[in-house]
Parts: structure tokens; C-alpha cells; sequence
């Protein structure tokens, strides 16, 4: 039926619209050009739900990038660190408002006295930290602590988003995607969660996820599309962008290295062949020069300085321009993403 619909829209040959004043109406739109020198940049573009586009091949390869690139990139890290402090703090506070002021007083007290025995202000900065913004998810179980020394023993757990994961028997399921199994409204109903980390030696093989109640997890991650159940890494937009910034300086200090390590080259004007062209030595041959001396160079040669032609003056304009570009990913403004307040005035 739809073939045959198709069939007869192309056989009717409708006319082009046309304006008030008899003429074609040229409209397009330049976003869904297909031309060639848009075809590269356009390539990986879909149409996928979000269960197809974030699976868990992909999410697990942007983690291990995020990760590797927030433990070895000093800027990356420091935007991280950055991130949770100012968003996290010192951890939460309760504020009473009840009529008694001496309750108000005992409950924040007790409550004070909970968060710092519990030590929730550090707990949530981690989940901030390696698992809202490098994984892109957070993960944390509530339970019971016996250990503690208040009268509510009330913990929570961070875990890792690798624990979340669908069980083998339930790959097929509809109401669970990607470990979570969610009921018709979209509302997380329960998580399937392994009991040790699934990067441990025979995890895998011995274990298999546990159903947890939704009401005993604290699932924390940005909702980018309408229907997404895993969050994605933060810093899954600037990847490729602060490893061009290390691949850059690494480029700019070998220039600098190269320039240093060669104090000067012998450049001999002999034509190729000729005895004085031997008599200047072997080419790439190394020369020792004696400190703050004077040398005699053979007939028919000069001696050039090697100049550090690396681009000094634009590398703090790029890395800072970088930068900015990879803190607008966190939400970071200049000074804080770049860590340098100097320019700033009161």
C-alpha cells in the first residue's frame, strides 16, 4: 500500500509551489545540504533512538577515553576538580525553619553530626567527579552502616556505572534497557547491578547482576534525549579536542628541543663531487665546539645557527582558546577553566 502511494505521488508530478506574484518559490535550507565538502563532516550523522545510539559499546569506549584522558591531561583534570568543588561545596546543609528554635538547633546539629561521620560532602563530590562528568553517570547505593556512630546509620555507596548492566536471561526484555528496567510512564523501576566490579578478575564468569528496588539507588546523569536511561561522559564533546592540545604542545616542544639539542650546522659551498666538498666533512657528520671559543672552518663553508622556528607567540593563543572551547563542555567560564585569574580586574 505505501509502495503504491509512493508510485502515484511521482506519476501526479505536482507542481512547484508558487508565490503571490506567479513566480517559483526557491526555498532550501542550507543545514540539509548534502554537497560534497559537507558529506566528510556529515557522515556519522543517524537516526537511532537513544537505546540504539548509546549502547554499551559506545558508552564504555568514551568512558575509558574520558578516564584515560582526565588521569594523563592536567587540564582536563583540574576542569573536573574544578567542576565538582563548585558544584558540590562542602556537601549539603539543613536549614530549619520550625517554630522551636532550640529544635531547629538539635535537628541540624544531629544532622551535621550524620554528614561528617557518613562523610556524604566527600562521597558526593566523587560521584561529581569520576562519575557524573568523566563517566557520565553516578551511581550510589543506599545502606546501612552499622558502623557509624550516630544513631541513623544511613550511608550511601558510590559505585561505578560499569556495575549497571542487563542480565543475560533479559536481553530481549522491553522494560529493561541497558540494566534498568523502567515501567510504561518511562519511571526506573529497579537496576540490575553486578556485586563486584566487572573489571575484577572472574567477575564476569562467577556473578551476575542483581535486581535493586529504584527506591535504594541514586542514579545521577544528564538527560540529553527524550526516553535515555544511561548518561554519557561530559567530556565526550572535547576528547578530541584536548588531545590536539597535547599533541600540540608535545609538536611545539620538540621544535624547541630540536633547535636546542643543534647549536649550528656547517653548510659547505663546494659543489657536490669536489675535494673541498670532502675536506668539510661528512654530511650529517657531528662537530664538538669548544666552549665560548672560536672555530677555523674548512675552505668553502659557513656556519648557520639553527633558528626555533616553532610558533612561540600563537601556542598560548591556541591553548587558551582550546581551553575556553573545552570548558563551555562543563560550564566552566575562562578563569576557571584555564585555572589563571590574571587578566580579571576587581
Amino acid at each position: 500500500m505505501m509502495l503504491r502511494r509512493v508510485l502515484e505521488y511521482f506519476r501526479a508530478k505536482p507542481e512547484p509551489p508558487t508565490s503571490a506574484r506567479g513566480g517559483f518559490v526557491r526555498a532550501a535550507w542550507d543545514a540539509a545540504s548534502t554537497a560534497s565538502e559537507d558529506r566528510a563532516h556529515w557522515g556519522k550523522t543517524n537516526h537511532f533512538s537513544p537505546r540504539l545510539d548509546l549502547t554499551p559499546g559506545v558508552r564504555r569506549t568514551i568512558v575509558a577515553k574520558a578516564r584515560y584522558e582526565a588521569a594523563n591531561n592536567a587540564n582536563v583534570r583540574g576542569m573536573v576538580e574544578t567542576f565538582s568543588n563548585w558544584v558540590v561545596g562542602t556537601g549539603p546543609r539543613l536549614q530549619m525553619t520550625g517554630p522551636n528554635a532550640e529544635a531547629n538547633k538539635r535537628i541540624e546539629a544531629a544532622f551535621s553530626q550524620w554528614l561528617r561521620s557518613a562523610r556524604i560532602g566527600s562521597k558526593l563530590r566523587l560521584m561529581c567527579r569520576a562519575g557524573y562528568v568523566i563517566d557520565g553517570e553516578a551511581l550510589a547505593l543506599a545502606v546501612t552502616n552499622r558502623r557509624l556512630p550516630t544513631e541513623v546509620k544511613l550511608d550511601l555507596r558510590p559505585i561505578e556505572g560499569d556495575y549497571l548492566e542487563t542480565p543475560p536471561a533479559m536481553s530481549f526484555a522491553d522494560d529493561v534497557v541497558d540494566g534498568v528496567r523502567i515501567d510504561e510512564a518511562g519511571n526506573p523501576l529497579s537496576y540490575f547491578l553486578y556485586p563486584r566490579h566487572p573489571g575484577d578478575l572472574l567477575t564476569i564468569s562467577t556473578f551476575v547482576p542483581t535486581e535493586y528496588d529504584a527506591a535504594g539507588v541514586c542514579h545521577w546523569f544528564r538527560r540529553e534525549r527524550p526516553g535515555q536511561c544511561r548518561g554519557v561522559s561530559q567530556l565526550a564533546s572535547i576528547l578530541k579536542t584536548v588531545a590536539d592540545l597535547r599533541r600540540y604542545s608535545q609538536a611545539v616542544l620538540g621544535a624547541a628541543e630540536t633547535a636546542a639539542n643543534i647549536a649550528a650546522a656547517i653548510e659547505s659551498q663546494a659543489p657536490a663531487g669536489t675535494t673541498d666538498e670532502a675536506d668539510a666533512g661528512a654530511a650529517f657528520e657531528e662537530v664538538e665546539l669548544p666552549r665560548r671559543g672560536a672555530v677555523v672552518l674548512p675552505f668553502g663553508t659557513k656556519l648557520s645557527q639553527i633558528k626555533a622556528e616553532q610558533p612561540t607567540q600563537s601556542y598560548e593563543g591556541f591553548r587558551g582558546a582550546t581551553l575556553d572551547e573545552s570548558g563551555r563542555a562543563v560550564f566552566l567560564p575562562s578563569n576557571l577553566s584555564r585555572g589563571n585569574s590574571s587578566s580579571y580586574n576587581f
